[in-house]
C-alpha cells in the first residue's frame, strides 16, 4: 500500500474567514426530548405500496419492531425549507481515512440496488459535524427512486429542487450499537439528476452494473409470515451473494460534488425499524446520471414477484420536522438554487 493509500485526504473544505479552524454545530433531536431507538437487527417484510393497508408505508407500525418509532418526533425523510436553514460558515472537513479501494458485493435486496459486505467497512468517514474526531465505518450504499411518472424522485426534498434519485451512504459510528444507539449512524445522501450536475465515475460504475442484478431469485426469509402478505426473500443474486465490486469512497465525495456544501440534521432510518439514530448530511450539489441508468433501477424487480421497482418506487413519505433545526455549511450569501 502506497503513501497515498494510507494518508487521509480531505474531500471537502469550506472557509468563511481566513484563520482559526471552526467546527460546525452538532445536529440535535427535537426539543421534545424523546428519541426513539429500536435497533435494526433483521430484514423486515414491508412494502412501498401506499395503498397496502398491511405493510405499506402508512401502515409500517404493523411491521415487526417498528410500532415503537413509527410516530416518533425525529423521523426521516424531511422537506428542507432553505429559507429556515441555520447556516454556519466555518471550515469543516469530511474525509475518508485510510484512502483507497474497498470491496463489496453489489446486489438486489428486494428494496433497492445495494453495495455491502466484504471489506467495505475499512473505509472510515470522519469530520461529521459535532463528531469530528470520531470515525464512522462505511456499512452500505443503496439507491432510492420515485414511482414512475411522479415528480418526486428522491426521499429528501430541498426547497423547489426535484431530483430523479437519491443515493445513501450508510456509516456506523465506531464503538456504537449503530441503529441501536443515539447518533450511532451517519448517512450521506447524494442526489442524482438526469439534467444537472456532473457525472461521477464511481456512481457510473455501480449503476452500469444494475442490469446484472435486476432479477430477484432468493428464497423465502420471513419465518411465520405468509408469503401472500410479504414474499420477502434473502438478499443477493440467486442466493449467491451478489456481484463483487470495488469502489473508492473518497471519490464519491470529490470536490466537484461537495464544493457547494451540505445540509444536515438529526433524524431516523427511512425503513423499518425507523430508529431515530441517524446523523444526516444531504449533499447540496447533485451528481448527473443518464436516463438509461435511471431506467435500469426502475426495471429492477422487488421482493414481490413480478413487481418492478418503478411501480411504487422506494420512497418513504415526508415526515414532520417537529421543531428540529436544519443546519448547513453554506455561507449566507450563497444561493440555494
Amino acid at each position: 500500500m502506497g503513501m497515498m493509500d494510507i494518508a487521509c485526504v480531505v474531500v471537502a473544505v469550506f472557509v468563511a474567514v481566513p484563520g482559526a479552524l471552526s467546527g460546525l454545530p452538532q445536529a440535535k433531536p427535537s426539543d421534545d426530548g424523546n428519541v426513539c431507538i429500536q435497533k435494526q437487527e433483521d430484514e423486515f417484510c414491508f412494502s412501498y405500496d401506499r395503498k397496502n393497508e398491511e405493510i405499506g408505508p402508512f401502515y409500517w407500525f404493523k411491521v415487526r419492531d417498528t410500532r415503537k418509532c413509527f410516530h416518533g418526533v425525529n423521523q426521516s425523510p424531511i422537506y428542507v425549507d432553505t429559507d429556515k436553514v441555520r447556516r454556519s460558515c466555518g471550515r469543516t472537513k469530511l474525509r475518508y481515512c485510510p484512502v483507497g479501494q474497498v470491496r463489496g458485493l453489489f446486489e438486489n435486496d428486494g428494496y433497492h440496488p445495494k453495495l455491502a459486505g466484504l471489506d467495505i467497512g475499512m473505509a472510515k468517514l470522519n469530520g461529521v459535524p459535532g463528531f469530528e474526531n470520531e470515525n464512522f465505518e462505511l456499512n452500505s450504499i443503496h439507491f432510492h427512486i420515485g414511482k414512475e411518472g411522479k415528480r418526486r424522485g428522491s426521499e429528501h426534498v430541498i426547497g423547489r429542487k426535484r431530483y430523479d434519485a437519491e443515493m445513501h451512504m450508510v456509516h456506523v459510528r465506531e464503538g456504537s450499537e449503530g441503529s441501536g444507539e443515539k447518533a450511532g449512524l451517519a448517512v450521506i445522501a447524494i442526489f442524482l439528476s438526469t439534467t444537472e450536475g456532473e457525472h461521477n465515475s464511481e456512481v457510473d460504475a455501480m449503476l452500469n452494473k444494475v442490469h446484472r442484478i435486476q432479477e430477484y431469485t432468493g428464497g423465502p426469509l420471513c419465518e411465520g409470515e405468509p408469503e401472500s402478505v410479504c414474499a420477502h426473500h434473502t438478499s443477493g443474486n440467486g442466493n449467491c451473494g451478489g456481484i463483487p465490486h470495488v469502489i473508492r469512497p473518497e471519490h464519491l465525495l470529490s470536490s466537484q460534488v461537495t464544493n457547494r456544501g451540505f445540509y444536515y440534521y438529526y433524524g431516523s432510518l427511512t425503513t423499518p425499524t425507523l430508529s431515530e439514530s441517524v446523523l444526516w448530511q444531504l449533499i447540496k450539489k447533485p451528481i448527473r446520471i443518464s436516463r438509461a441508468q435511471l431506467k435500469a433501477i426502475q426495471n429492477t424487480y422487488t421482493h414481490f414477484p413480478g413487481v418492478l421497482m418503478k411501480e411504487f418506487g422506494n420512497l418513504r413519505p415526508l415526515q414532520d420536522l417537529n421543531g428540529r433545526t436544519i443546519y448547513a455549511n453554506i455561507c449566507g450569501d450563497e444561493n440555494d438554487d
